[in-house]
């Protein structure tokens, strides 16, 4: 949503940082925020929206601020139970581009909650997760001097 905001050049108006001007561009001010409350609760789930009515919003700030206390209070567990998750990540039965997708999936997911990883550290715990049959490909990954990016594969949040 961030990434949305900014686009829309209205982020601004999200997070205060472009205050409510006086005359004369008050009114375009408001009707700009009014459009971003819209925004902001169109986007929410039947669940996050029956929460969210609960509770009288009339800017997008308030808004914004309603939705960063609901959800942000949770990011620190859920970022230690994606680390963990990630950290403890094995192919098992997997399909190669099913480990592939889902060990990105939970990069992604720990970027989402900010905090990012290296591809570097991506790239080792990718290797980190493969079972014995991927001995010599590991040996040989792991005596390179640089190893491979892993979104040279192709694979982008």
């Amino acid at each position: 949503m961030v990434v949305f905001l900014r686009a829309q050049k209205i982020l601004g108006v999200v997070d205060r940082t472009l205050p409510c001007p006086d005359h004369p561009q008050f009114s375009t001010w408001v009707q700009c925020d009014d459009i971003t409350l819209s925004w902001l609760t169109a986007t929410l789930s039947t669940h996050v929206l029956e929460t969210f009515l609960n509770h009288e919003c009339n800017s997008s700030y308030e808004a914004w601020t309603l939705l960063q206390k609901l959800f942000l209070d949770h990011v620190s567990t859920t970022e230690m139970q994606l680390r963990y998750k990630f950290q403890h990540f094995k192919k098992g039965d997997l399909s190669m581009v099913e480990y592939l997708q889902q060990i990105h999936s939970l990069y992604c997911n720990l970027q989402a909650v900010g905090e990012p990883l290296k591809d570097s550290d991506l790239v080792a715990q990718t290797l980190l997760g493969l079972p014995s049959a991927f001995h010599a490909f590991k040996t040989i990954m792991n005596v390179q001097l640089v190893r491979p990016s892993f979104f040279a594969i192709g694979l982008y949040c």
